[in-house]
């Protein structure tokens, strides 16, 4: 750039010295601290300012370039953007030359100083000279506004079929501009692809083949049009491939390893979804997968095209396991970049071969191990998916001596992913409880409350496990004291089964080959006094030992055990903590009537087994952190001059509220007293989470305080002491039918219904959204807005990419209550953002289709 300036300053007609841009750049590396280069651009601007009100044409070109040195450092030139368009209007070329840099560096499109030039690129579009209709198009190539394209679209429209391939190329690359800004323009540029393509200079195939992928990606009808130019691409790519040695397009031995990766790019969107096109361009697939090599990134580069390309059209199965194994090489590869676009193809392709994925599992299992975070990350989603029923023990082990070395911002996911795989693959019950307590031994700061509630379901379900796990969980908690998850299972555990640990009884056996325990009721509270007197232990954690010390009493019947017990619910009494002191104090009271004959078995009786949880197939529940931060709720748009839906501001999704189910009765044997409570507004209630009803475990040693009766609070001596509102009836599915709510571009949302029974005014929606765009959509963000008589909740769904060709979908829960049910429709607008091909996206849409009655 410093170059370029110093040539064109030195041939200003009529000019001075030339050297006053390059005594700048020295002078400015001469300055040591940032105070003087500040003053140094400061006097330099004003002196530039000074020859701008006096019109000094002689030294503008100078100046401008001076400018331009001055923007590059970051400071402010806005007061030489007119300088720019007088040099534009000048009549000669350097003039031109240096006013169209400075044009396209200092302004953008929304500039409305930007508009002045727009008489100087129609009349540069027609020069004689090509190179200032190359400069003028390449101006409207980076730059033009939405006017400049609607102007100028004609005159582009007429360079390409001109005869200089050096203003081929650049017409073709301000088409590319003009089709983004204005894409009801591009009918004027279809018929002119089919000449293009048969031109023989690579720069023009590369920018043609640019056009093409922005028609295509403006409007899929153009997928369809284009697919008739298949063997027509495919013989270029050929040619192109296995042509011999030109020095003009040769990198390191590869013929013009640009067009090659525009052209395969090009083949991926017209060959997907179709057998056809696909057919035509397998052979030249396979050719260019065989014979490029992988020695420098140019060939990795074209091999990363190829097979992203076959990934995506409907190669054959050969050419697919081709595929994957030049993935599985770039994993082997030093570069860390070309490892990570491996893991993360292997990661998107996973559904379409996953037995040829497992022969590289070691590979990709190595890949945990290396010092590049990003890579370890990538390494970890793909391990966990490739774990099924019959390597969930390898990659487990993998996982868990991983998880012994990783990180801490690993910790968390990696845990609730073993923990989740090995609920769904674990050959036996006995190796799942092993695994579990082996996670938490390992992280158990970093593990989600859900990992404690599944794994006391787990043992509740299954009575032959109830002598193992208890036995397995006393040894635990004799090792380890300080890991609270496992401190708080543990303890369950022995409160309720601790009659098991006692007797001696044989577990039937075990993965490890432990042999039966010999525990006395003396070791208990020993253990349990460590417990509490640990500087560890938190608030929840004395909430379990109060419960299970309680249990204790009724499952032992030990005089001595019962007087300890007492002793130490006593010591809780004066507790400055409120739920613990409740807690105590209401224990207490049950142990005196034991005392008295009154038995309390419903209340500290076995817990019934919880019910079985129905695999939906989230398998992202376990993934979120514990502690997890609350997201800034977006700022809602500016008020609209009108409101004629009278419609609340847009509302994003918030963060997943935790199911709603009260399993305190459980732990204790009974249901509470009193009816369920009234459903509250649906803006204020958290949903119900009827299919996981261990979702909400961890509420029943919640520190804060007990409800008011008012929700539900039911007393101890009808049930459990933190029984608390019932949860709201979970939505069953109802005869309306679905709707689609929104259906442009290749995106289309699916809206189906079910209705509360307890409340016909109370609405849940899933909102479904399917891509059909041959590429990936990314950051998919659904908002929502309703009239003020509508309250609503809108959950996060647990992913925000959509797969192409609609091998995916995001769901989006939504509950709406109708203040005004029967007098007042539901009416709803609805906002959708997403990313694609790295573009950000943005649509609106009204809904007004919701069926009758809803």
């Amino acid at each position: 750039m410093e170059k370029t300036m110093n040539m064109v300053t030195s041939k200003i007609p009529g000019g001075k010295k030339s050297d006053k841009l390059r005594d700048l750049i020295h002078a400015v590396r001469q300055c040591r601290t940032a105070a003087q280069e500040r003053e140094l651009i400061s006097k330099e601007s004003a002196k530039i300012r000074t020859a701008i009100a006096k019109d000094d044409a002689d030294n503008r070109q100078r100046n401008v370039a001076k400018l331009l040195y001055i923007q590059m450092l970051g400071y402010p030139t806005q007061f030489g953007q007119m300088e720019c368009m007088k040099l534009i209007s000048s009549s000669y070329f350097a003039d031109k030359r240096i006013g169209y840099l400075a044009l396209m560096l200092m302004l953008d499109e929304k500039q409305e100083v930007l508009m002045l030039v727009t008489n100087s690129l129609k009349t540069d579009l027609s020069h004689s000279n090509q190179f200032v209709r190359g400069l003028s198009l390449c101006a409207i190539a980076n730059i033009a506004s939405t006017e400049i394209a609607r102007d100028s679209t004609s005159d582009v429209a007429k360079l390409l079929s001109a005869q200089n391939q050096y203003v081929r190329k650049k017409a073709v690359l301000a088409a590319v501009r003009i089709v983004r800004k204005l894409p009801e323009q591009a009918d004027q540029f279809v018929p002119k692809i089919r000449y293009l393509l048969s031109d023989s200079d690579h720069g023009v195939l590369i920018a043609t083949c640019s056009l093409m992928l922005e028609l295509m990606n403006q409007d899929v009808m153009y997928v369809e049009k284009f697919r008739s130019y298949v063997p027509g691409l495919v013989r270029i790519l050929k040619a192109t491939a296995s042509s011999g040695y030109n020095a003009e397009y040769d990198v390191f031995g590869v013929m013009d390893p640009f067009l090659q990766v525009k052209l395969l790019r090009v083949l991926r969107y017209l060959g997907q979804g179709s057998k056809d096109a696909s057919d035509q361009m397998n052979d030249i697939l396979a050719q260019i997968a065989t014979n490029t090599e992988q020695e420098r990134n140019v060939g990795n580069a074209i091999l990363y095209e190829c097979v992203q390309t076959i990934m995506t059209i409907k190669a054959e199965t050969g050419l697919r396991v081709l595929a994957i194994n030049i993935l599985g090489r770039f994993l082997s590869n030093r570069d860390n970049n070309i490892r990570y676009v491996a893991l993360n193809t292997l990661n998107k392709v996973l559904s379409a071969d996953q037995k040829a994925i497992q022969r590289h599992r070691t590979t990709i299992v190595d890949c945990l191990k290396d010092p590049d975070i990003s890579i370890r990350r990538r390494a970890l989603d793909l391990v966990y998916s490739l774990v099924n029923a019959n390597s969930v023990r390898a990659l487990v082990r993998e996982l868990l001596q991983f998880l012994l070395s990783s990180d801490v911002e690993f910790r968390s996911d990696l845990a609730a992913k073993i923990c989740l795989v090995t609920e769904r693959f674990a050959p036996n019950k006995k190796w799942h409880v092993d695994t579990v307590l082996r996670v938490l031994s390992i992280a158990g700061e970093y593990v989600n409350e859900d990992v404690v509630a599944s794994l006391i379901a787990l043992v509740t379900q299954n009575e032959e496990l109830h002598a193992y796990a208890v036995q397995k969980m006393y040894l635990a908690l004799k090792k380890d004291i300080m890991k609270q998850p496992l401190v708080q299972v543990c303890v369950w555990c022995i409160g309720e089964y601790g009659d098991i640990l006692l007797s001696g009884v044989n577990d039937g056996g075990s993965e490890e080959n432990e042999t039966v325990l010999t525990v006395q009721e003396e070791d208990i509270t020993t253990l349990f006094d460590q417990i509490d007197k640990h500087a560890s232990t938190t608030i929840v954690t004395r909430e379990f030992l109060l419960t299970a010390t309680v249990k204790l009493v009724e499952r032992l019947k030990s005089t001595t055990f019962h007087a300890k017990a007492q002793q130490f619910l006593t010591h809780f009494t004066t507790d400055y903590n409120l739920e613990l002191h409740e807690r105590s104090c209401e224990f207490t009271n049950i142990l005196q009537n034991l005392d008295n004959g009154i038995p309390a078995s419903k209340v500290i009786g076995p817990v019934p087994p919880f019910p079985v949880k129905q695999d939906d197939g989230d398998a992202e529940k376990l993934t979120e952190e514990p502690k997890q931060k609350k997201e800034k709720p977006t700022a809602p748009p500016k008020p609209q001059a009108q409101n004629l839906l009278d419609l609340d501001t847009m509302a994003t999704p918030a963060v997943q509220p935790a199911a709603g189910a009260d399993l305190m009765s459980s732990i204790f044997g009974t249901q509470p007293a009193g009816g369920a409570p009234a459903a509250a507004p649906l803006a204020a209630t958290p949903p119900a989470a009827a299919s996981n009803p261990m979702a909400d475990l961890m509420s029943l040693v919640s520190t804060t305080p007990n409800p008011s009766p008012a929700v539900g609070a039911a007393p101890l001596g009808g049930a459990a002491p933190m029984g608390g509102a019932a949860p709201m009836g979970g939505a069953t599915p109802t005869s309306f039918p679905d709707i689609v709510a929104y259906n442009k571009d290749g995106i289309m949302i699916n809206f189906a219904f079910s209705k509360n029974p307890q409340n016909a005014a109370q609405t849940a929606i899933n909102a479904v959204i399917v891509s059909q765009r041959p590429n990936a959509c990314s950051d998919v963000s659904f908002q929502i807005s309703v009239p003020k008589y509508i309250k609503f909740q809108i959950v996060n769904p647990p992913s925000k990419e959509l797969m192409p060709n609609a091998q995916s979908n995001i769901t989006v829960p939504v509950r709406l209550n109708n203040l005004e049910h029967g007098v007042r429709p539901i009416l709803m607008k609805i906002r959708l953002e997403f990313s694609y091909m790295g573009q950000k996206f943005t649509e609106f849409a009204d809904v007004n289709n919701f069926p009758a009655g809803l």
